[in-house]
């Protein structure tokens, strides 16, 4: 995406995965302005949301129809065809492990953007991010 490489950020300590994120997602707006997406297995979106709203970033939820906020928790199952400036994915392994299609779907989470990709995870990554993260 862009002309920024992917920034991969490991979570550990007391943070959780979403608090990281929702920093994350904070800087993201900083840097790109525009449309920012936080893609998260379905299971994650409230969590998410919830450590979006505890951090005050305003925020909306994606669907089928797009999206309807400068920030939008976007479910992986409605990221296709989606495109946006920013985008944080959270826990790749989740997305993975949840997803019929796992990979595939991961391989859609991580080309929503057209600037800037962020992943943050505190699992390990699956194997082809794994690679790309210990290259980098």
């Amino acid at each position: 995406p862009g002309d920024a490489p992917p920034e991969i950020v490991a979570v550990d300590g007391r943070t959780t995965v979403y608090e990281q994120a929702a920093r994350e997602t904070a800087e993201l707006v900083a840097t790109v302005g525009g449309n920012v997406a936080v893609v998260v297995s379905d299971a994650s979106a409230t969590e998410m949301a919830a450590a979006l709203d505890a951090a005050g970033i305003a925020h909306g939820h994606a669907s089928r129809n797009g999206i309807d906020e400068a920030v939008t928790v976007v479910p992986v199952s409605v990221a296709k065809g989606l495109e946006l400036d920013g985008v944080v994915v959270v826990e790749p392994a989740d997305i993975v492990r949840d997803q019929v299609s796992g990979l595939r779907a991961l391989y859609v989470a991580l080309t929503r953007s057209t600037q800037r990709l962020t992943v943050v995870h505190r699992k390990p990554l699956p194997s082809p991010l794994a690679t790309r993260s210990s290259a980098a």
